[in-house]
């Protein structure tokens, strides 16, 4: 009798805990994939701004060095016509929401855009146009048909994920740049035969990593016949000063490095004008076109006649602003793990001339009040803990912040530039007077939602989709197969 009386107890049991854990199914978090809102501006000869605005709060989020943080929703980006991007951001639970960006294009009548990937790690496959009649595609390349609008689509693959996602582009196809007939333009050259590079809309985007990786880009100009060669300078030039400049190069007797325009519009930086850009002085380019060269030519072989001078003299820097670095758009990841192993990582910011060194503390100070403060850490009398920012933007958190962020508190980060040090000198080191305050208080964490201590779990098992009442059924399966085990054992022997 106890044997049956047992056995009709345990699956009395079994049932409620089927039922409720069939609820507690029904209420489990699914990870799920949802679409952040993507919008694309104007086409510009620089590019176009996307921006992408996700549902949930992005101020803890990390995003690559190319986007930076509008707001705790919001980051956007510069990006060529016909590119394309991939951002998500994740939750504990597993739940994702993703932003896919396809860049519009901008096609003339019987341009060919190349849509092939440069990126090893990019598969771009399945192209097609929504209309043939305004763009064909064969291969990876499409070509503009005629006046109209449709949209171009394509799979791509990253090697990071196992998924491929469906991209979209929308492209506008404008009649051609050259027409038929006698129209001719100022210079005295048929629309349709056009030599000469029109640079009255171009701009120039200087790029400096180091010596060896310094470049300037042309933006802004296409359909170019022929070659173009630069030099660089101190000073602003006549169009006579710069024809005779080639001149000399023609003749070996060169004043001044020559460089060519790649056929990405991109020229290296000489070495005279790195080192003007080394010492903040100003630098001009000046660009003649070779009319018959052909821009895989060799230096050496541009000993051609049918020259011009398209670009006298432009100004490609601003020593001015150059000296001291732009945190404008700078956004801030606190990392921490426990004492040791607490950062502040700083994105949005490059191109740093020197040292930056920060301080933190609970509330905000002035311009003037850091200043002080690193005078008297200059003079060994601080009152803070400084902290010098590595290469990668990276510092460590003092032990004064630490324990301001355990006590959930305020943390504000103070940052000085120290213009003629650098990044590796050692903190003792940082005995220099040219110095700025580049961002006198900027609040880096939010008091009332704590930054996760990785110590700790968060009341969900990671990427699972498992919550608290998953985790409180399986307790009960265990201790009901526990009971039910002891009455085994104990009335097995019951018949």
């Amino acid at each position: 009798m106890k044997k049956i009386k047992f056995i009709s107890t345990c699956t009395a049991l079994i049932i409620i805990l089927m039922a409720f854990f069939a609820f507690a199914s029904i209420n489990t978090v699914n990870a799920a994939t949802t679409q952040a809102s993507v919008e694309c501006g104007e086409i510009t000869d620089n590019g176009v701004e996307v921006s992408v605005k996700f549902s949930k709060d992005i101020s803890g989020e990390t995003f690559s060095s190319n986007w930076q943080k509008v707001d705790n929703n919001t980051i956007k980006a510069n990006f060529a016509e016909g590119a394309y991007a991939y951002v998500k951001v994740e939750s504990s639970n597993g739940d994702k929401e993703e932003g896919i960006v396809a860049v519009p294009v901008k096609l003339q009548e019987k341009e060919i855009l190349d849509m092939t990937s440069k990126e090893s790690d990019v598969t771009l496959s399945n192209l097609k146009s929504e209309d043939t009649l305004i763009a064909t595609v064969n291969g990876l390349k499409v070509t503009a048909v005629k006046e109209g609008k449709t949209k171009i689509t394509a799979d791509i693959k990253f090697s990071s994920s196992d998924e491929t996602k469906k991209y979209t582009w929308d492209l506008t196809v404008v009649p051609g740049s050259n027409t038929t007939g006698s129209n001719t333009n100022s210079d005295g050259q048929t629309s349709e035969n056009k030599l000469w590079a029109d640079f009255s809309n171009a701009t120039y985007a200087l790029n400096i990593v180091d010596n060896e990786n310094a470049t300037v880009k042309i933006n802004g100009i296409n359909d170019i016949k022929g070659a173009l060669a630069v030099y660089f300078s101190s000073k602003e030039e006549t169009e006579e000063e710069v024809l005779n400049n080639y001149k000399k190069y023609y003749n070996k007797s060169a004043d001044f490095e020559w460089c060519l325009v790649d056929d990405t519009n991109t020229t290296s930086l000489s070495k005279k004008a790195y080192e003007l850009w080394k010492e903040n002085s100003d630098i001009y380019m000046h660009i003649v076109q070779i009319a018959e060269a052909k821009a895989e030519d060799s230096l050496s072989a541009l000993d051609y006649e049918n020259v011009k001078v398209v670009v006298s003299s432009v100004k490609i820097n601003n020593p001015v602003e150059k000296l001291w670095v732009d945190f404008s758009n700078a956004t801030y990841a606190l990392n921490i793990v426990d004492n040791e192993n607490a950062t502040v990582k700083i994105n949005g910011i490059n191109d740093i001339k020197g040292a930056l060194a920060v301080y933190f503390s609970s509330k905000e100070e002035t311009e003037e009040e850091v200043l002080n403060n690193y005078k008297k850490y200059y003079n060994k009398s601080a009152d803070f803990e400084w902290c010098l920012v590595d290469d990668t933007n990276t510092t460590s958190l003092s032990k004064k912040a630490y324990e301001l962020w355990k006590e959930n508190s305020d943390i504000y980060m103070h940052i000085v530039q120290i213009a003629e040090a650098k990044a590796e000198d050692s903190l003792s080191a940082l005995d220099y007077e040219n110095v700025k305050v580049v961002v006198s208080s900027v609040k880096i964490n939010k008091p009332d939602v704590k930054v996760n201590d990785k110590t700790t779990a968060d009341g969900k098992i990671p990427q699972t989709g498992l919550d608290n009442k998953v985790v409180f059924t399986i307790g009960v399966v265990m201790f009901i197969a526990a009971i039910s085990f002891v009455g085994y054992k104990k009335y097995k022997d019951i018949k």
